[in-house]
């Protein structure tokens, strides 16, 4: 759970971050990453967001790679 003090929900951009969280703690607990749930709660609303397409670690480094090689 990431929590969240604006209201303002934000957007796939934001998902990577939790993505980044969810692979961190699977490899962390050694815990298989489908079997690990993740989700944005924005505090002054209330309002929980539980993104259904994270990034696996396959996608994750594939973006981080795509990045790395526009430098």
């Amino acid at each position: 759970m990431d929590w969240k003090t604006g209201s303002k929900q934000l957007g796939k951009s934001a998902q990577v971050q939790l993505a980044m969280y969810r692979l961190a703690w699977a490899k962390l607990s050694g815990c298989d990453i489908s079997t690990i749930s993740a989700a944005f709660h924005y505090v002054p609303t209330g309002v929980t967001d539980s993104p259904s397409d994270l990034l696996d670690e396959a996608a994750l480094i594939a973006l981080i790679t795509s990045v790395e090689d526009k430098q």
